[in-house]
């Protein structure tokens, strides 16, 4: 494409008018300057570049927006690599580092999650997630009879209701025997005594904290995950290898999470399937294969 001036009487292939002066020589036609437009944005092509898709014009970057990839973080059109998430989104690789969700894993930015916000521990929640956020101690009951519910129906008895629920803003990380740190958003704590021929006892549970801020489906996952750990060590299932005690209170998580139907449950799903940490990745395979073969009674006479 390129200016020429007039060297005879020309008409202009777009508004079928004379052309005076200088014009368009593209597609083996003349135009008009502001004739020669393109048909997304309607306005004129001015560079030396363009598309042409389907016999109509276009800015190569109007081009890419309309009919390539756009970025869901920032909005514009990508070029080359770029990043997938669970969700669908598609996004320019300068974003894989952004700050995220600690919930759902989406980037935090307007446009993808209506922004978010950040908790004290340097947690960061999007604002999709933060709408359901669990922040206070009044709104942990229904919470508590969802989760209690669930391990009845799994013959899972205990006086849940008795044990103290704390929310935190912040939980030590724990470590992997290859000393990876991993986020953790629940914790049990359990005190035995016993006496003067170390016999146990008496075992009892401290509390349970969990994370504050933590979505309603995700809290009663983790809520689960920690009674699990209750019903456990008040079961004299004490001292079980790390890899069977995490593996069989992930396996609970897991089966509530089958009995839901909507998209987040089905994103922890799958960031159960595909954990591989050695630990509680690895752990609640092995207690999953124990589990479809033998059952939840098969596991526990298993693992005792």
């Amino acid at each position: 494409m390129f200016f020429n001036k007039q060297p005879k009487i020309i008409k202009c292939a777009g508004c079928q008018q004379k052309i005076v002066g200088q014009y368009i020589n593209a597609l083996k036609k003349n135009w008009h300057s502001h004739c020669f437009v393109c048909d997304d944005c309607k306005q004129p092509i001015l560079q030396k570049a363009f598309t042409v898709h389907k016999k109509k014009v276009y800015h190569q970057h109007c081009f890419q927006k309309k009919y390539g990839k756009v970025c869901a973080v920032c909005g514009l059109a990508i070029n080359g690599r770029y990043l997938v998430n669970h969700w669908g989104d598609v996004y320019c690789l300068m974003h894989q580092n952004q700050a995220s969700c600690f919930s759902c894993g989406k980037i935090i930015s307007q446009r993808l999650t209506g922004g978010g916000v950040k908790y004290a521990n340097h947690r960061y929640c999007c604002q999709q997630c933060h709408q359901t956020a669990i922040l206070q101690a009044r709104n942990l009951e229904k919470m508590k009879t969802v989760a209690i519910s669930f391990l009845q129906s799994m013959g899972l008895k205990l006086d849940y209701q008795s044990i103290p629920i704390k929310l935190v803003n912040t939980i030590k990380a724990d470590f992997t025997w290859f000393r990876t740190p991993l986020p953790k958003a629940g914790e049990t704590h359990t005190r035995l005594t016993k006496n003067h021929l170390k016999k146990v006892v008496n075992r009892e549970i401290i509390d349970i904290t969990i994370l504050a801020g933590l979505p309603e489906v995700y809290f009663v996952e983790v809520l689960i995950h920690e009674y699990g750990h209750c019903w456990l060590f008040l079961h004299n299932y004490h001292q079980l290898p790390k890899k069977k005690e995490e593996g069989f209170c992930v396996l609970l998580e897991y089966l509530w999470l089958q009995k839901q139907s909507n998209e987040f449950t089905q994103y922890r799903k799958k960031i159960i399937e595909t954990n591989t940490d050695p630990i509680y990745g690895k752990g609640f395979q092995l207690i999953k294969k124990i589990y479809d073969k033998k059952g939840l009674k098969g596991v526990l006479n298993k693992i005792r």
